[in-house]
């Protein structure tokens, strides 16, 4: 009723408050899938609008060591978007751009704030130089939320006696053995 009554009255309002808010704006949570069930990476992207209006926002990528990653640029057009953040790449330099083009959607019975029907979902293709992967990220609520923590695996120990580990080891000398060693780091 105020918003009508001021432009009715022919008062100018400041180019952020006539904007909708970017359908982009959020939290998103999801993977860029390289090969299906096998190499799966998680991402997360945050976007909103700054004071002019403009998408600013962060990307994080766990396995790869991208955390909070300010993002380069991001353009919407209707449903469709293009976000792009600038990483080191062996392959291509020092300040390789990396994208996410695609578009905003309805999601399922599976999307919302809170699982809602009818949430967003950002789906489309993940951009590496010349390697073009499909991605999926579902909306987790609005620029601000809380990231989800990132769950580590508990670490057994094996043995805290390496006298013992030597001896189960040595049983079997007459036979070919393999040593794995896994670490955490």
């Amino acid at each position: 009723m105020v918003l009508a009554c001021l432009l009715a009255a022919g008062v100018a309002l400041p180019a952020a408050a006539a904007q909708q808010p970017s359908p982009l704006s959020g939290l998103w949570q999801g993977q860029i899938v390289y090969e299906p069930a096998e190499l799966e990476l998680d991402a997360v992207l945050e976007l909103a609008p700054d004071a002019q209006g403009r998408l600013v926002g962060t990307v994080d990528i766990p396995s790869q060591g991208i955390r909070y990653l300010p993002i380069s640029s991001a353009e919407v057009d209707g449903d469709r978007f293009h976000v792009v953040f600038r990483w080191p790449s062996e392959l291509r330099g020092a300040d390789a751009p990396y994208e996410f083009v695609g578009e905003v959607a309805e999601g399922g019975a599976e999307g919302g704030e809170g699982g809602a029907p009818g949430g967003k979902v950002l789906t489309g293709t993940f951009i590496e130089g010349e390697n073009r992967n499909p991605f999926e990220l579902r909306r987790l609520g609005p620029a601000g939320t809380p990231r989800p923590e990132v769950a580590q695996p508990p670490l057994h120990d094996l043995s805290t006696d390496l006298a013992e580990l030597r001896q189960a080891f040595n049983e079997d000398e007459d036979r070919v053995r393999l040593v794995l060693l896994l670490s955490p780091t």
